[in-house]
């Protein structure tokens, strides 16, 4: 199947603006007010976060119709960690 760059494009864009905005559209739900009254301010502030991922791998799953390695390939996590570790010490980075 051929992919045209624009729809991604224009998908990667449209999810780029929900999971900006994820906090105001949570935000008017009345139970995420309950949740910040009842609860640390950190379980209410995480579900946007966790909500913004979720949407960015939705996107990444309907458009590429894989499963999760193939989410984690596209994604560009699923390099080897060794390497990039090894590299940074070589380098002597620091953070």
């Amino acid at each position: 199947m051929t992919r045209r760059p624009w729809i991604i494009a224009a998908v990667t864009f449209a999810v780029l603006i929900v999971a900006s905005y994820a906090h105001e559209i949570i935000s008017r739900v009345p139970a995420y007010g309950w949740l910040h009254s009842h609860r640390p301010f950190y379980v209410a502030e995480s579900i946007d976060k966790i909500g913004g991922a979720a949407v960015c791998l939705l996107a990444v799953w309907l458009m590429y119709r894989t499963g999760l390695r193939g989410i984690g390939r596209e994604l560009g996590l699923s390099a080897p960690v060794l390497p990039a570790i090894a590299l940074k010490e070589l380098l002597g980075e620091k953070g």
